[in-house]
C-alpha cells in the first residue's frame, strides 16, 4: 500500500495540472483512504483534496480532508490548508463553534516554524480580521 497510495496521489497531481478535475479528485480519494500506506502521501492527497474543496467553495468537505490531513501528517502545508478551510468555514458560519474553529486556526498558523517558506503566508493569515479579537458569542 506505500506505493500504491504515492502512486495515486501522484496521478491525481497529474490529472489536476492536465485540468481533469474529475479524475484528480477520484486519484486523491484513493490515495488519502488507503487503509495504509505512505502517511505523508496520504496526508499530501488529503490536503490537495482540502484545497481542491476550498477552492469549488465546500468549506465542509475541505474541513474534514484537511483534519484528516493534519491528522496523518502536521506539516506547514496541512496545518496552513486547515487553518484556511477553518476561517473559510466562520465566515460561511458552517462547521463546528466558531470559537474552537478561530482556536484552532491561530494554533495551527503558530505551529508553522519560521524558517518555513509557508511562514509568510501563516503570517499574513494571522492578520485576519477573525484572527485579530477575542470571539465572542451571540
Amino acid at each position: 500500500y506505500t506505493v500504491f497510495s504515492t502512486m495515486a496521489r501522484s496521478v491525481g497531481d497529474e490529472y489536476r495540472r492536465n485540468g481533469d478535475t474529475a479524475a484528480a479528485e477520484r486519484y486523491w480519494r484513493i490515495a488519502a483512504d488507503s487503509p495504509a500506506g505512505d502517511a505523508e502521501a496520504r496526508a499530501q492527497a488529503a490536503n490537495a483534496l482540502a484545497a481542491f474543496y476550498l477552492e469549488r467553495d465546500e468549506p465542509d468537505r475541505a474541513y474534514r480532508r484537511a483534519c484528516q490531513a493534519v491528522a496523518l501528517a502536521a506539516g506547514p502545508a496541512h496545518r496552513l490548508i486547515r487553518a484556511k478551510t477553518a476561517l473559510a468555514l466562520v465566515r460561511q458560519g458552517h462547521g463546528p463553534s466558531t470559537g474552537a474553529l478561530l482556536e484552532q486556526a491561530r494554533e495551527d498558523l503558530g505551529a508553522i516554524p519560521p524558517q518555513s517558506p509557508l511562514h509568510p503566508r501563516a503570517r499574513e493569515l494571522m492578520n485576519d480580521p477573525l484572527l485579530q479579537k477575542p470571539f465572542v458569542a451571540p
